[in-house]
């Protein structure tokens, strides 16, 4: 410390750390409404999974078109197949290009 006082004449004081610096970016709450409707997970462009699914409205190689509360979902590419499909899920793989949603 001596050295840095003869160097640059004064001396440094070591700071203690900011409390407030260190509060947490993100805060937690609660009052955060329930999610309602369908659900779209999209993995990677090789499958997609749609919870929530009403019906199939058109079928095709290159084309899938479901039906959601509200409106609906196509998917567009290549050997898209649907691979399950249940009352409330379908899940599609093929190779996905494109995705449209189109609201009533």
């Amino acid at each position: 410390m001596l050295y840095f006082v003869e160097r640059y004449g004064f001396m440094a004081k070591k700071l203690k750390p900011d409390v407030e610096s260190r509060k947490p970016k993100w805060r937690l709450f609660s009052g955060i409404p329930e999610l309602s409707g369908p659900i779209i997970q999209i993995c990677g462009n090789r499958e997609v999974s749609v919870d929530g699914c009403k019906g199939v409205i058109d079928y095709y190689d290159d084309r899938i078109k479901l039906r959601i509360d509200g409106g609906s979902v196509t998917f567009s590419g290549e050997g898209l197949t649907i691979t399950s499909f249940n009352e409330s899920a379908a899940v599609i793989t093929g190779r996905l290009q494109n995705v449209e949603l189109s609201v009533n």
